[in-house]
This record gives structure tokens, C-alpha cells and sequence, in this order.
């Protein structure tokens, strides 16, 4: 028996007919340099094939609904398994999504709540109590066995369903008789404690003020082992004539006697009127109308109108951006004129005191709350404007946002803000469900639990108080979830964590747990870098969560760079020996004790700075002075203060989760931008921190490199991606044989223009539907798969058309244009990144993960100009992707761009360029509510002995 895949002539992108055995049910990690073909073996080959061969297997109806895979360049695939991708992704959630709804834990934790939850009378009364028709004779035959009883059913709801008649109080009355008697009703109970016939009430023709208050009497029994049956009876029709409600009377005394008591089934109070809701679990759902919150619809967070981004730019009234709109002239006129009776439109904005500013903003509504936030809603806008004849800019910015338009809703979207929703303090759950309680805690507080902490918490409540059967089954299974969360190092990890806010690294590992939950066998697992953004601390639980798949009798096959997971996989193929067309081929296969390549990527040698320290072990670059953060508290943050010294290198690290995206990310670079003026790219984020120091005139703008992932289109190539294909187009359209044409640069297009191919509308290929079959791309027979015309290709620029242009390499771009400054610079900056072998038209779809994180790195670095305009540049995990023979080219840039002045922090996992920088700062110790602390910042070489900073988790792994 053969126990390995074996793949035949694999000719897939760059790799070069190769043929690869791979063993069956172990760990097979796959590594090599940045675009050597990794991605194109395991995910574009391996993956590929074996999906396309369960998608053959289905009839042709269901295969119309399944997303289907180009046919892999392939000569044979031999006893491939069924196969599982688990990629990297940031995107494709939606903003309800979180932790708990994507891993499922929500949903169970729903369950538990919603059977072991229960809530409190407002008045003190103790616990609300749901009573039903067994509970209700259990009830009475155990407390009031042989004595004398009346069943009275309230006609409370049976009014409350008459009111809604467009009839009269007395003809509603009328009628509600009439259909008592027809059902065979004959006395009713009066609130004084008579009791009356019901044909006496309608022959009277009497109208009765106080009928809510009157009951029907349903029946008069002695409680006794022989009146089971009538007992059970009368309960049951009187609940149902009540709505739920019963009320008992145990003697014929006064309507005040203590023996009249009133079962609910709802959730009531025995003392007094308090109710609630039974709880079910759409109550605690914020995607579900009853149980979102109605301000923010469930988000957490409220649209609020931001007054810092409205008045900013305009010294006057009169020069406001938004009543200079073409849009809200039709209101400028009556806005201004309102205005005046308090304020000139022309008195600077600077000088307004506080009531005159409360004026132009809110008017005469003042500052009541939730006052800022948008009204969506036409109908909302209509009761509003009636409160007041002059709302201020609030009332106006309101009626623009009613338009429609896509550039209306653009120019909005410029003056919003998203903040906590303050109705639910961003629990996203309507207010009153707050009220139910399982062992002292809300919903809420339980999801904002660390899943470690969640974890131990719900075994010591079942451990204690047991639970229902459901509630005891939906534990079991969510016992195991957040049992792999922990497993898998995600335990820091809350149930509301936004999906959006996780990492590539944390979605996979999150996927992975549940694939461990799945608990198949004869399986293929292709993974993508799953150490991404994971610290070294965490590595081991990620191989042993590894090998935990391979023990179910799965094959896991892992991209991988990092040397921990080389090392401990059971086979190694190393693809190589460089990227591109220099790679391709098989440069290794075995065990990973005998790589070379392995052995050497192993080092913890610092890279060489260039640049020399001084005698305290600061850069040079710290005499410009440093930027003071203090009182940062975004998410877990505990009011940590931290000095980053400008024109230098600074890493940033400490466990998954531990702050360092929230101090850097969601803090450091919200405050920057807003000390600068600058738009940031994390809008909807809220910051907190107290205070930002800075050195005077030491930088003049500030920039993110994002973890947004390549655009998806094949239409994106570097050229595009990077900004210099309109600077190409323009050089072609400057040519003398394109003025003849008229062409312009737009006519070079491919994406719009007369110059396309209009078969293939630029793209060069033609998509053919083979119906059940699917979809074949083959070339465009109109131009022969060059996506242009043949007119457009006759214009050339130094001899070459513009589609062997798109053909070049970025290093023969380098040459072809060494006239060009602009364009030089850029394609520069890709080679000394070590891209040079990429070609400009080459689709960015195509690229793999370090190629793509290369040239995310470069759209940030190209906008850095060579200047006296200093910035600060954060990069949040740049090594993401990369092998190690690829880090040393990314380190001498961030060397480069420090010594041109500029200011990079680097949020940053990597050891070797942790060891590296010029100043280091470690948050934690530990994750989540455990972490929030600076343990350290200073030089690295601080680290080296470990007593003087015991609560550092990084430091044993830099300086074993």
C-alpha cells in the first residue's frame, strides 16, 4: 500500500513540471522565499485539484451553485485525499460579526442563558417566577388542599384586544358581553368582591367605568384529591380567557382579603405588578429586532456627527464647507439669516464662547443627549424639526443626509464619526434585557469574558449548580469550542470581539478550531502561514494543535516560515531556489533535521544597523527628542504611558493580544492624526488616551501600513497598484503617433477607453461557459491575449508598445525608464525589496502572501518623499509572508528611511528584528484582561538579563 500523494508534471504558475510525493496522514510543512511557488503547489495545485474533484462528483444542478477553480496545470494527481483550505482573510465580514457568532459559541451560550438565566423584581421583591397550569395545581394542592376556591379569569386583555375596534367604550362593553354569554359565561366578579349575573349587566344596559378590574368567574371547587381533574380544567380555560392570567380566590370575604392571589405565566412578581418577558434566545441575539439595541440597531456603536471634522478649515461662519455645497444653498440663505439673531456669520469660529457655539451647532434644542447622532430616518427628521424653529448645523447636516445622491453621501460620510453607542454602552443589546441575570452576570458581561475565563467559569456554574438538559447539552459542546480557542492560543479572545478586528493569523486559527470541532479523518489540511501575528510563546499550542489533525488521521500540509514549525514537521519540502522564474523547482525533500536551509534561518543574530550607538544604548536619531504617549486606554489598555524617540527604529511585540495594536494602532496613530490634521484610516475607531507630547517640528505627517488585503481584480497589476501606470500612459499618449490619433492617456487604459480590446474588454482572456462543465478561460482570438487593439499597439514609446511594456520585468522596467526620475524611483524601491523579478502587468490577485505583503509595504513607502517632510511610519506586522532570506531586505529599508530622518515603529513578532531595533517596547505580560501593561522599553540588549525584567515573556525566547 502506497501511504503518499503523488502529483505529476505540475507546470502550475512559475513551478516547472515537477513531481512531488508528499506522505499521507503527517505533518508536510512547505517553505521557501517569497514567490518561489509555495502557494502554487499546496493551495493553486493540491487544494485545487482535490476541490475540483468533489465539485466533478455532484450533479450539474447543485454544481451551479458552488463557487468553481481553474483546472490546475497538472499532468496526474495520484490518491488525493478530500481537502480543506484554511487561508488567511481580514476581509468579507460583516460588522455584526464577532468572535462568537463566526466560531458558533454565541449561539450556545444563548441557549445556557436563556434556560439557566432568571431576573429580579424592580421593587426588591426577589425573583420572577413564570407559573404554568401544572406548577399552578401543584401549587394549590399543596398549600390549600381541602378548602374552598374561585377561579377568576380578568378581562384586563380581553378589553385591551376590544380597544383596538374603531367602536365606542359602550358599544366595546356590549359586545364583550354578548361574547361571554355566547361561550357560555354567566357571572362575573366585581372588584368589591360581589358577584353578578352577566344577562342582569346587559339587560341593565349599564355602562361600567371600572370593567378592567371586573373577572369571570370560570368556577367554584373544593381543592381535593376527588376535583383533580376540574381543578385542572378550570385552570387551563381560565388562563385561556385570561391571556396567561388567573386569578384564585380562597374565601368569599372582601376583595382586599390576603387570600387572593394571581398566577402569570409570564415572568411575574407575586407582590406587585412587575413583569418580564420569558427569556428565549432572540432576546439576547443583536442582529434579531428584539433584542438589539434601537439606537445603534445592534452595531454597538452610534453615527454621531463629528464637530472637530465640520468646523475644520473654515475661519468664519460664512466660509463652512457644508453651507458652501451646492446642495444646501437652498437652506444657506434662511440658515444664516436664523443664525444672526445670536451670531454674524462673519466672527471667526476661534473666538466663539460656549453658548455661541452651542448656538450655531444645536440652536434652540441645546445639548440634550444623543443629540449628535445621525437621524437616518425622514420621519425622525419631521418630528424633530417641529421642536424648534432653528436647529443649528445639526438640523441642517440632518436634512443633507437625506439626500440620496452618491456624492452627497460621500460628502457626509466626511463629517461622521462612530462612538460608543452610549443607550447600550456597545453591549449592542436593548437595555432592558440587562435585567435577566444568570449567577449575578448579564449576557453581555459573560460575552466580554475572556474565553479562557468564560471557559472556567461555566464549569465551576455547572459544577455548582448543575442546569437543564438543554442547557447541560449546549455546554458539552461549547465546552470542547472554547477548550480548542485556548488550545489553539486565541483564549485572550472575547465572544464580542469584532470579526473585522482579528488578524489573518487569528482568523485561521480561528477556522482551524473549527475544523478540530468537525473531528474528520482521511482529510487533506492545507494551511497558510498560521503563525502569522502569533508570538513565540503561542507556537508550540498552534503545532500541537497541528498535530492534534494529524492524529484524527488527517494530512496536514503547512506554508510555513517560521523555523519552529519547520522543525517540528514530520516532512519538509523546500521550494525554490529564488522567486519567480528563478524558482519553481523541488530544492529539498525529507526531514527537517537534514535541511541545510533550515539549520542556517535558525540564527538570532541582529541585522547589521549601519547605524552606531552611543554610550547608553540609545540611537543617534533619540537626540531629536522622543513622542510622549500617556494615559493610553483603548480596549485593555490600563493607562500605560510610553516613549517613542523620533528618527529611529521602534519594535513593538508581546503576546497575541496582550495591546500592542490597541497602543500603536488604535491609539499612537489616531492621536497623530489628530494632532496633524490628517484623515485617519480607522474612522470608526475610538481612542483614549489623556495625553500626546511631541517634539516641535520633528515630523509633518503620519502613516499606516493597513493588514487590508491586495484587491481581488484582475485588473490590479503593480503598475496600477502602486500608482505609476497613469505616469506610463501619459508617456505614450505624449508620442507623436498618438497626437495624430488624438489618443490620450485614457485611451491606454484597461479599464476604460477606446484603446482595449472591446472582445475582452482589456483583460486579455475570454472566459467560455462549458455549462456543466464550468468556465475556461482561453485567449481573446480578437487580440491574441494582448488586451489592446492593434491601432493602440502601433504607437511605441522608445520601441516598445505599450503591452510589452506591461510585459517587462520590474528590473528591465528599471532600465527601459532610466530617464524617468518619477517612474526610476518607484520601480527602485520594488527592486531593492527584492521584486525586481515581478512583471508590471502581472495581476496582483496572483501574487502570494509575502509577495503581496512586499508590495503593501511599497504603496506606504512610495509616498515618502526624499525631502525635509519627516514622518512617522507604523508598520503592523511587515514580516507577515516573508521567508527569512526576504526580512534582510525589508530591514535595510526601514534602516534607509531612518536615516532619511523618518520614524518607524514596527508592530513586530519577528526575533531578529526585535534584537534589531534601536528602542523596544513590550506590552503585557500576559493576554486580554491580563495584559495592558508596558513590562519594558528601552534598548533590546535590556532583555539579555532576565531577573532585571521578570515579567518579560519575550525576552527568554531573544536571549536564550
Amino acid at each position: 500500500m502506497h501511504h503518499y500523494i503523488w502529483l505529476e508534471g505540475v507546470q502550475t504558475h512559475n513551478l516547472k513540471n515537477l513531481e512531488v510525493k508528499l506522505p499521507l496522514y503527517q505533518l508536510v510543512a512547505v517553505s521557501g522565499v517569497s514567490g518561489s511557488g509555495k502557494s502554487s503547489l499546496v493551495f493553486h495545485t493540491l487544494h485545487a485539484e482535490s476541490y475540483r474533484r468533489y465539485i466533478d462528483s455532484l450533479s450539474s444542478f447543485a454544481r451551479q451553485y458552488l463557487k468553481a477553480m481553474p483546472k490546475p496545470a497538472i499532468k496526474a494527481a495520484h490518491r488525493l485525499p478530500p481537502s480543506i483550505a484554511v487561508k488567511q482573510a481580514t476581509s468579507g465580514y460583516n460588522k455584526r460579526s464577532t468572535v462568537g457568532s463566526f466560531t458558533e459559541t454565541s449561539d450556545l451560550l444563548r441557549v445556557i442563558f436563556t434556560h439557566e438565566c432568571t431576573t429580579i423584581c424592580i421593587r426588591g421583591h426577589g425573583v420572577l417566577q413564570a407559573h404554568t397550569q401544572d406548577s399552578i395545581g401543584a401549587y394549590l394542592r399543596e398549600h390549600h388542599s381541602q378548602q374552598r376556591i374561585m377561579l377568576l379569569a380578568p378581562l384586563t386583555k380581553l378589553l385591551a384586544s376590544s380597544a383596538q375596534s374603531q367602536h365606542s367604550q359602550h358599544q366595546q362593553q356590549s359586545h364583550l358581553l354578548a361574547f361571554l354569554l355566547e361561550q357560555g359565561f354567566v357571572r362575573l366578579f366585581k372588584p368589591d368582591g360581589s358577584v353578578v349575573k352577566i344577562a342582569a349587566i346587559k339587560a341593565d344596559n349599564e355602562h361600567i367605568t371600572d370593567l378592567h378590574q371586573w373577572c369571570v368567574v370560570m368556577d367554584r371547587l373544593k381543592v381535593s384529591p376527588d376535583e383533580v381533574s376540574r381543578l385542572n380544567d378550570g385552570l387551563a380555560k381560565s388562563l385561556h380567557l385570561g391571556s396567561g392570567m388567573v386569578r384564585v380566590r380562597f374565601s368569599d370575604d372582601a376583595a382586599d382579603s390576603p387570600g387572593d392571589r394571581i398566577f402569570k405565566t409570564t415572568l411575574s412578581c407575586d407582590q406587585c405588578d412587575d413583569e418580564a418577558a420569558l427569556p428565549v434566545a432572540e432576546l439576547f441575539a443583536y442582529n434579531h429586532p428584539l433584542g438589539a439595541c434601537p439606537t445603534c440597531k445592534g452595531y454597538g456603536k452610534a453615527t454621531v456627527w463629528d464637530w472637530t471634522k465640520i468646523l475644520r478649515g473654515a475661519s468664519t461662519i460664512a466660509e463652512l464647507k457644508v453651507l458652501n455645497h451646492k446642495a444646501a444653498k437652498r437652506y444657506r440663505t434662511s440658515f444664516l439669516r436664523q443664525l444672526a439673531a445670536r451670531l454674524p456669520q462673519h466672527k471667526p469660529i476661534e473666538v466663539l464662547d460656549e453658548s455661541e457655539l452651542q448656538w450655531l451647532k444645536w440652536g434652540e434644542l441645546g445639548e440634550p443627549n444623543q443629540r449628535d447622532v445621525v437621524i437616518e430616518d425622514e420621519a425622525q427628521l419631521g418630528s424633530a424639526a417641529k421642536e424648534s424653529q432653528f436647529l443649528g448645523l445639526l438640523g441642517l447636516l440632518n436634512r443633507l443626509n437625506q439626500y440620496t445622491s452618491l456624492s452627497m453621501r460621500i460628502l457626509m460620510s466626511k463629517y461622521k464619526s462612530y462612538v460608543r453607542c452610549k443607550s447600550c454602552n456597545g453591549s449592542r443589546l436593548n437595555a432592558w434585557v440587562r435585567r435577566y441575570k444568570m449567577a449575578g452576570y448579564t449576557f453581555s458581561e459573560l460575552q466580554k469574558m475572556a474565553a479562557v475565563d468564560l471557559h472556567e467559569w461555566l464549569a465551576q456554574y455547572f459544577a455548582a449548580h448543575g442546569g437543564s438538559a438543554p442547557a447541560v447539552a449546549a455546554y458539552v459542546e461549547m465546552d470542547k469550542k472554547l477548550g480548542y480557542l485556548q488550545a489553539i492560543g486565541l483564549g485572550y479572545l472575547a465572544l464580542d470581539r469584532p470579526t473585522r478586528s482579528l488578524s489573518g493569523g487569528e482568523i485561521q486559527r480561528i477556522r482551524m478550531t473549527k475544523c478540530l470541532g468537525l473531528a474528520l479523518s482521511q482529510t487533506l489540511y492545507c494551511l497558510d502561514e498560521p503563525t502569522a501575528g502569533l508570538h513565540p510563546l503561542d507556537t508550540n499550542k498552534l503545532i500541537a494543535v497541528m498535530k492534534m489533525l494529524k492524529d484524527q488521521g488527517n494530512t496536514v500540509v503547512v506554508v510555513e516560515h517560521d523555523a519552529g514549525v519547520l522543525a517540528a514537521s514530520d516532512y519538509l519540502i523546500e521550494i525554490g531556489p529564488q522567486a519567480g522564474s528563478q524558482g519553481g523547482e523541488v530544492c529539498f525533500a525529507g526531514a527537517p533535521a537534514e535541511s541545510a536551509t533550515l539549520q542556517r534561518t535558525q540564527s538570532l543574530e541582529p541585522f547589521d544597523s549601519g547605524v552606531e550607538l552611543d554610550g547608553d544604548g540609545a540611537s543617534q536619531g533619540q537626540s531629536a527628542g522622543a513622542i510622549q504617549l500617556k494615559g493610553a486606554a483603548t480596549h485593555n489598555l490600563r493607562s500605560v504611558d510610553v516613549s517613542l524617540p523620533v528618527q529611529s527604529i521602534i519594535g513593538v511585540c508581546g503576546v497575541s493580544g496582550s495591546g500592542k495594536t490597541s497602543l500603536i494602532r488604535h491609539t499612537l496613530y489616531g492621536a497623530l492624526c489628530q494632532r496633524l490634521g490628517v484623515e485617519s484610516k480607522l474612522q470608526n475607531e475610538e481612542i483614549r488616551y489623556q495625553a500626546l507630547k511631541v517634539p516641535a517640528e520633528c515630523f509633518h505627517d503620519v502613516l499606516l501600513m493597513s493588514q487590508k488585503p491586495l484587491g481581488k481584480t484582475m485588473r490590479s497589476h503593480i503598475a496600477s497598484y502602486l500608482g505609476i501606470w497613469s505616469v506610463i500612459r501619459s508617456r505614450f499618449a505624449a508620442t507623436q503617433k498618438a497626437k495624430r490619433a488624438n489618443w490620450t492617456a485614457s485611451d491606454f487604459s484597461l479599464n476604460t477607453g477606446a484603446g482595449r480590446c472591446e472582445n475582452c474588454l482589456g483583460l486579455g482572456v475570454i472566459k467560455e461557459d462549458m455549462s456543466f462543465l464550468g468556465e475556461l478561460e482561453v485567449s481573446c482570438s480578437h487580440c491574441g491575449g494582448r488586451r489592446y487593439k492593434s491601432e493602440i499597439l502601433e504607437v511605441t514609446y522608445q520601441g516598445k508598445s505599450i503591452y510589452q511594456v506591461l510585459q517587462m520585468t520590474v528590473s528591465e522596467a528599471y532600465e527601459f525608464f532610466a530617464a524617468d526620475e518619477s517612474l526610476r524611483r518607484v520601480l527602485g524601491e520594488v527592486e531593492e525589496l527584492g521584486l525586481g523579478y515581478l512583471s508590471l502587468g502581472q495581476a496582483t490577485s496572483t501574487f502570494s502572501g509575502g509577495e503581496a505583503q512586499r508590495l503593501k509595504i511599497l504603496k506606504l513607502l512610495v509616498n515618502v518623499p526624499t525631502n525635509d517632510q519627516r514622518k512617522v511610519l507604523i508598520f503592523d506586522e511587515p514580516t507577515g509572508g516573508l521567508s527569512e532570506d526576504d526580512i534582510p531586505y525589508l530591514w535595510k529599508k526601514f534602516q534607509r528611511l531612518k536615516q532619511l530622518g523618518h520614524t518607524v515603529v514596527v508592530v513586530e513578532h519577528h526575533l531578529r528584528v526585535l534584537k534589531s531595533v534601536d528602542w523596544l517596547i513590550e506590552v503585557g505580560p500576559q493576554a486580554g484582561d491580563k495584559g495592558g501593561e508596558v513590562v519594558y522599553q528601552g534598548h533590546p540588549e535590556g532583555l539579555a538579563a532576565p531577573s532585571l525584567v521578570p515579567n518579560s515573556v519575550i525576552a527568554p525566547f531573544m536571549y536564550p
